[in-house]
């Protein structure tokens, strides 16, 4: 695995941070030329990127600590260290929709069919985001016996690596 991509004197460029920006980059981008070409606010796709990216980053942080509350009570400096890691999906898809549809409705613009033109492209980024994750060695499946396993480090066995699939 590569958490590492490269390094420039003290500036690591990590694997997982920066597919999450080129996720982030391809999707804002691919959206905003099906908004235009549906005639939907495409200058106003870029405004929703941002509140979805700032809105699900603070979600999934927020519930991961909910998760591990035990914790971060006695480790409350370590809530804003997302360098460590810890975030939960389904809080930031939560917090990210909700936000998503308080900014559409006070812009104007039609719920349903921006979702429709965003969320191929969130999917896109997800998927690019976990080949992050495959190469950072983090999110590996179960143990694999046979079929497509990999061995991430600090592992003595092979796993499934679900991250890509």
């Amino acid at each position: 695995m590569h958490p590492i991509l490269f390094q420039f004197g003290p500036l690591k460029v990590y694997s997982y941070g920066l597919m999450v920006a080129i996720a982030f980059i391809v999707a804002t981008y691919l959206a905003k030329l099906e908004a235009r070409r549906q005639d939907l606010a495409p200058e106003k796709i870029l405004d929703l990127s941002l509140i979805l990216a700032v809105s699900a980053i603070s979600g999934a942080r927020a519930l991961y600590v909910l998760q591990n509350l035990k914790f971060y009570i006695n480790h409350p400096q370590q809530i804003l260290m997302l360098h460590r890691g810890g975030l939960s999906f389904y809080g930031g898809f939560v917090l990210a929709t909700i936000f998503a549809v308080v900014f559409l409705k006070r812009q104007r613009l039609p719920v349903l069919k921006t979702f429709d033109i965003v969320c191929p492209y969130l999917a896109l980024a997800q998927a690019i985001g976990r080949i992050g994750c495959f190469l950072n060695g983090c999110c590996y499946g179960k143990p694999a016996g046979s079929g497509l396993r990999v061995y991430f480090p600090g592992q003595d066995i092979a796993r499934q690596p679900v991250q890509i699939y």
